[in-house]
C-alpha cells in the first residue's frame, strides 16, 4: 500500500480506499494483503523457522522433523497471529505423547528456548 494523498490508499491489488476522518470504519491492513503475499509470507516464515532450528541444533533437520514443524505451523499459524515458541513446544510434547517418533530432538531444542 502507498498513499496517493492523505486521504487515499492504494492496495497492492490496485484497489483504492478512501479515508474519511468522520468515518468510524476500521481497516485491518493484514486483510488488504493479497493471497499471493500471504503465501509468500507463510513460506518465508516457515523457512526462517527451519533455519533457526537448524542453527540451534547445529545440524540439518530430518524430513520427518520438517514435516512435523510444517504440520504444527500450518495448524497454529496464520499471518495475523504468530505461533510462539511455547506453543510449538507444547504441540511437540503432545505429538510425543501420542507416540510420534522423531520429535525428541525438536523437543530438546524448543525446551532450551523457553
Amino acid at each position: 500500500m502507498f498513499p496517493i494523498n492523505k486521504k487515499d490508499i492504494v492496495t497492492e491489488s490496485g484497489e483504492f480506499i478512501k479515508i474519511n476522518p468522520e468515518d468510524t470504519t476500521r481497516l485491518n491492513p493484514l486483510e488488504l494483503i493479497t493471497e499471493n503475499k500471504k503465501k509468500e509470507f507463510f513460506q518465508s516464515s516457515l523457512k526462517n523457522l527451519f533455519e533457526i532450528v537448524e542453527t540451534l541444533q547445529g545440524d540439518k533437520l530430518t524430513q520427518q522433523e520438517r514435516d512435523v514443524l510444517y504440520e504444527i505451523f500450518v495448524k497454529n499459524n496464520n499471518i495475523i497471529r504468530d505461533t510462539n515458541i511455547s506453543e510449538l513446544y507444547k504441540e511437540l510434547l503432545l505429538k510425543e505423547n501420542k507416540g510420534d517418533k522423531g520429535v525428541s530432538r525438536l523437543i530438546k531444542t524448543f525446551k532450551d528456548l523457553i
